[in-house]
């Protein structure tokens, strides 16, 4: 799971680098015509853009996610499911990542811009991808875990 968290915050860095010594803000160059294009924007604002210029509150925010995750993991099983430990490094990985930015820049680097036509999705990094797709793989073990049978639950009632 640290080795995921790690990668996570190296990828995020490395691409935020990238884009922000090779753009001008707001600078836009097409991937996939219609489709996809790298838009250098600094946000400051929360997840999409949300929250303008809420900067201390959001670093606070991402304190309290990141350590809501550590606490979940420490308290987990010591050998979590892959899908359940994937799922918990991703966001940690992205909130620490996004939280670097706001603690250096003063804004998130942003600029994964998918659009269709005049319709586009908030501009996004690396750390928002990894934040979605973890939230995503807990939402799906939480689905796929099996219903606790009526003598489980009744065990469950009687020993809390």
């Amino acid at each position: 799971m640290i080795l995921l968290v790690a990668l996570v915050i190296v990828l995020d860095q490395w691409t935020k680098s990238l884009v922000s010594h090779s753009f001008a803000v707001s600078e836009s160059r097409t991937v996939l015509q219609g489709f996809f294009d790298l838009t250098y924007v600094q946000n400051r604002g929360g997840a999409f853009g949300i929250m303008q210029g809420s900067g201390i509150g959001l670093v606070a925010v991402g304190f309290i996610v990141a350590g809501a995750i550590i606490v979940s993991a420490l308290r987990g099983p010591s050998r979590p499911e892959a899908l359940i430990a994937i799922g918990m490094a991703l966001p940690l990985g992205g909130t620490i990542g996004n939280m670097i930015d706001r603690l250096r820049l003063g804004y998130v680097v942003d600029f994964f811009d998918v659009y269709v036509g005049s319709h586009h999705w908030p501009v996004f990094n690396v750390a928002d991808s990894a934040i979605c797709i973890g939230v995503g793989l807990i939402a799906l073990w939480i689905l796929r875990r099996p219903e606790p049978s009526l003598d489980e639950s009744a065990a469950t009632k009687t020993e809390g």
